[in-house]
């Protein structure tokens, strides 16, 4: 399988000015899932969450499932779609796979949580919608070995003035897309919190916002030539040759960020990544 390499530019150069964490999940309120994971073991060929009505009226659990972007393969469903919860009650809600050819790499999809509350009274003709609960669902092979620090194979690869992290395992690897470029400790950006199996992303080094207003006047919106925005991409991906390593908060399978670990850079080579189909290539 070749790697996959993602552009993700236009998104991170309007993020790397108001860099944060890793979005935790929503306060208790509405319905809350017992875990911010759902994790699907395919030898148990299922998994269950329970969900809690945290409200004090009852209410319609919806359970949707969002493949993401890379990978729409429908590799499992979720029973009860819908169900009615009693305030302060628990909900059981069953993940059971569908697949029919064997998992050779983990999978990411996620699930939504909806809770629909009931009208006020027969005149209300509202219907409150609760907060929704967003969760990634991982997907393991029954035949792949369990990881529990797979961060530490991913790749930071520079090559042609360019710094990617490549993960050239067969492993879902979830971490903060802020990192920090050592030995300077300046911050960089990576286009989203996971990296999934055969995958390759940029990182982008943040640089001067042209357009920054000075004090006292507002900031100005400018608008770029096809030409003036390649050349801000080009800008924004020149790795500075005195980093020599990168500073980065994983995050398990678990849903549970661990300390900073720190990666060595290293001169990109012709390897090749994982020879198993990978999750965007799937076809299940």
């Amino acid at each position: 399988m070749q790697r996959k390499q993602r552009n993700y530019l236009p998104f991170l150069l309007s993020a790397l000015l108001a860099m944060g964490g890793v979005p935790h999940l929503a306060r208790a309120e509405g319905m809350v899932p017992a875990t911010s994971v759902v994790l699907i073991d395919e030898a148990d060929g299922e998994a269950a969450m329970k969900v809690t009505n945290t409200d004090e009226r009852p209410a319609l659990l919806h359970t949707i499932i969002e493949p993401i972007n890379e990978d729409k393969s429908p590799l499992f469903i979720v029973t009860p779609p819908v169900a009615r919860v009693d305030a302060g009650k628990t909900q059981l809600v069953r993940f059971i796979l569908t697949n029919k050819a064997p998992l050779t790499t983990e999978r990411l999809s996620r699930v939504v949580f909806d809770g629909i509350g009931e009208r006020k009274d027969d005149r209300d003709s509202t219907v409150a919608i609760r907060v929704r609960q967003n969760l990634p669902v991982i997907i393991h092979p029954k035949d792949l070995p369990v990881n529990k620090e797979g961060w530490k194979l991913l790749k930071w690869e520079a090559g042609a003035d360019r710094l990617n992290v490549v993960n050239d395992s067969a492993y879902v690897i979830r971490l903060s897309p802020n990192i920090a470029l050592l030995p300077s400790g300046k911050p960089a950006l990576i286009g989203k919190s996971y990296i999934l199996p055969g995958e390759t992303l940029n990182v982008v080094m943040p640089k001067k916002d042209p357009a920054a207003p000075t004090e006292g006047k507002p900031k100005e919106e400018k608008k770029f030539t096809d030409a003036e925005l390649k050349a801000e991409m080009d800008e924004a991906l020149k790795l500075d040759p005195a980093v020599t390593g990168v500073r980065f908060q994983p995050a398990t399978n678990y849903g549970y960020m661990v300390p900073m670990y720190e990666s060595s850079i290293v001169k990109a080579t012709a390897r090749s990544a994982v020879t198993a189909k990978g999750a965007a290539a799937a076809s299940e």
